[in-house]
């Protein structure tokens, strides 16, 4: 449990049990989907009764860096200065998130060991998603809107999505990427508990299969 001789925020209480909790599922061997439904209903518990009661929220990312949240998938890769995991809740096979691990909530945040992690671990995943049948094309993304922590959006255009009607996705009879990329989030998200892992997990492997590489970690610096 937490110990403070201040006053502490819910979230960390609830965070706290959470960790505890995951710690004991992943000893005694509990299936990885059991320990994604734990996790994801105590963050909407947290983050609920944080809002409620007027406190201070740690943002979604942060708690994944920190082991309190298990996206769909695990983690993807980690190291000391990024984190690439797949999005939690949209339907989207290959759509991942690359943020730093540091909460900082600009590009112009970044340092340079960030700034370089960032572009080697991002060339790297886009080119294995473009080997992936039915992808197309990869695009990259940065809003930060609806999570403040600095991340990137690494969104699959699979050939399927074209199917799409034209007013959905185009724009003047051309294919419109930011349009395309709204409509699908929109339209592929879910509730993170009803992702579908059998469409979702494949491909995770095969990106994980490309940090396996020494070659391509041993280009970083110390």
């Amino acid at each position: 449990m937490i110990k403070s001789n201040g006053p502490v925020s819910t979230e960390a209480l609830i965070s706290e049990e959470v960790s505890l909790i995951n710690q004991v599922l992943l000893k005694l061997s509990v299936d990885q989907s059991m320990i994604y439904i734990v996790s994801h209903s105590f963050y909407f518990l947290a983050t609920t009764l944080e809002a409620f009661l007027g406190g201070k929220q740690m943002c979604l990312t942060c708690r994944i860096v920190n082991g309190k949240f298990f996206p769909v998938g695990g983690i993807i890769y980690k190291d000391n200065y990024v984190l690439l995991h797949h999005c939690i809740d949209l339907q989207i096979p290959g759509y991942l998130i690359l943020s730093p691990l540091r909460h900082i909530e600009s590009y112009s945040d970044l340092s340079q060991n960030e700034m370089l992690h960032i572009g080697i671990v991002t060339k790297a995943v886009v080119a294995v998603l473009k080997r992936i049948d039915g992808i197309e094309k990869v695009y990259l993304a940065s809003f930060g809107e609806e999570t403040t922590h600095f991340h990137f959006h690494i969104f699959p255009r699979y050939k399927w999505m074209l199917n799409h009607s034209a007013e959905e996705i185009r724009t003047d009879n051309m294919l419109d990427g930011a349009k395309l990329l709204s409509f699908c989030r929109k339209q592929y998200k879910v509730q993170p508990t009803f992702i579908n892992k059998e469409d979702i997990l494949p491909v995770i492997e095969q990106v994980k299969q490309v940090f396996a590489n020494p070659d391509l970690l041993n280009i970083f610096p110390e």
